[in-house]
């Protein structure tokens, strides 16, 4: 009993709002900004979308590269750690230096919703996460209305050129996606980024190929329009991310219906 009572004292620290946090994702950081608990942000790693949320949190890396001795050395409450972007190994590392990890893999919006959700109770802002999830909610229900006599289109979105990637069709961009009637052409249901040939491209129906950034294309196909897009947004599972989608599938359906 004793010891029981000492495990559920030290789980309800980790959402105290002083607990010590450590953001090894750029999309804990802008949600910890956005729940507004950067006070408890001590460490993150580099490359947010928006280098103001929690600026006064030192960098320990750039990208997914960070010192074990530096992170360490931080003495963090809880780690948070996005699983899609940390390798088996890596992560066994983190574990092995007793560091208390917190493992988020969104893969669907509502996964996303559950994430802000999550982050609410271990920051002890559950008033603020719901906000976020309402406005959330409100973006899924409004694109729902806008779009849902819209005709379905056919288009494919490149991840990568060169080995040319694209996603799987239940991934969470693939769900935004479809709230405007865009359905997400891929040889896979399940799981996150996937590699493919491009000959595979010339054997689907599309309306349209969606390419974010200033990404070359690797497979051209006659006649199918592409839309370069700014997906830096739509890419980052926060409340925030369908904020803009709107531009976006216009962009997308104009361009496929032309």
């Amino acid at each position: 009993m004793r010891l029981l009572c000492c495990l559920l004292l030290a789980l309800s620290s980790l959402s105290a709002a002083g607990a010590r946090l450590v953001s090894l994702a750029p999309s804990f950081t802008t949600l910890i900004d956005e729940l507004g608990a950067c006070s408890q942000l001590v460490a993150q790693v580099g490359q947010v979308r928006d280098r103001s949320a929690c600026a006064q949190a030192p960098e320990i890396a750039r990208g997914l590269q960070w010192s074990d001795e530096e992170l360490l050395a931080l003495h963090p409450d809880l780690v948070l750690v996005w699983a899609g972007g940390v390798d088996a190994q890596r992560l066994q590392s983190l574990r092995d230096l007793g560091l208390h990890l917190r493992i988020f893999d969104p893969h669907t919006l509502a996964d996303v919703r559950a994430m802000i959700l999550s982050l609410g109770r271990i920051t002890a802002r559950e008033a603020q996460a719901t906000r976020l999830v309402a406005h959330y909610e409100q973006g899924i229900g409004a694109l729902t209305h806008l779009y849902g006599a819209s005709p379905w289109l056919n288009v494919f979105y490149q991840v990568w050129p060169q080995p040319l990637m694209t996603l799987a069709t239940d991934h969470y961009v693939a769900q935004a996606l479809r709230l405007c009637h865009l359905q997400l052409i891929s040889p896979s249901a399940h799981g996150g980024a996937i590699s493919l040939s491009p000959e595979w491209l010339f054997t689907q129906s599309l309306q349209a190929i969606i390419l974010p950034g200033h990404q070359i294309l690797a497979a051209r196909l006659p006649a199918i329009p592409v839309v370069n897009i700014d997906a830096s947004r739509l890419e980052r599972p926060d409340a925030e991310m369908l904020d803009g989608l709107d531009a976006i599938c216009r962009r997308v359906r104009a361009a496929a219906l032309k």
